[in-house]
């Protein structure tokens, strides 16, 4: 009986996790009210101001060779992404989420959704500081393009578990090279291989 019941419960679960995997988003989009479906399978969340800077945000990034291709990965992926405006994610600097089953990493992807404070200025909410005690510039677009790779990562099924942090810092820093070339500090190297620390930024 015990047996049994176990069984019950993992097939559960189990088909609990895969319905998450490609509904995530619409869970989410279902509990707010103001949403809307841009981009075929890409949901935005907020007041039309909000709507409007994360179209801006998006378009921002495309510019770029690495934007455009996370981009087309997002919209190839068959997955469902919604991005929402949240006051509270401008503490952990956005938060992306995602089912937690190995369709993260084993090519099948999941659903993902991105949290963010689109109120944020442009210069960033927040510092990054490296392991040589230096700091690295941490704009509004790059953080957002941040939180972009994640869930590019997520819905492609390519996320490394154990290196997934590092994973995305590596094509941030991509990002931040194609797009501020000439502005940024050499020092910025020592990022290359995922090495950044998060501090809320005191200049603001």
């Amino acid at each position: 009986m015990k047996t049994f019941i176990l069984i019950l419960v993992c097939v559960l679960y189990s088909a609990q996790g895969m319905a998450l995997e490609n509904n995530l988003a619409l869970s989410y989009a279902k509990d707010r009210s103001d949403c809307e479906q841009k981009f075929e399978s890409v949901f935005i969340c907020g007041s039309t101001l909000h709507q409007l800077e994360i179209i801006h945000l998006i378009q921002q990034a495309r510019k770029y060779p690495i934007g455009e291709e996370i981009w087309q990965d997002i919209k190839n992926s068959g997955k469902r992404l919604l991005i929402a405006h949240s006051e509270g994610a401008v503490t952990f600097a956005g938060k992306s989420l995602a089912p937690m089953t190995s369709a993260l990493s084993d090519g099948r992807g999941a659903s993902a959704v991105i949290l963010f404070n689109f109120e944020i200025p442009i210069t960033g909410s927040h510092r990054v500081g490296g392991t040589q005690q230096e700091w690295t510039e941490f704009t509004k677009i790059q953080n957002f393009f941040h939180e972009l790779v994640h869930a590019r990562n997520y819905m492609a099924g390519v996320t490394q578990l154990y290196y997934l942090e590092e994973q995305v810092i590596e094509t941030e820093n991509i990002f931040r090279f194609q797009s501020t070339p000439l502005n940024l500090n050499l020092r910025s190297l020592d990022h290359a291989k995922g090495e950044q620390i998060w501090f809320p930024n005191t200049r603001r």
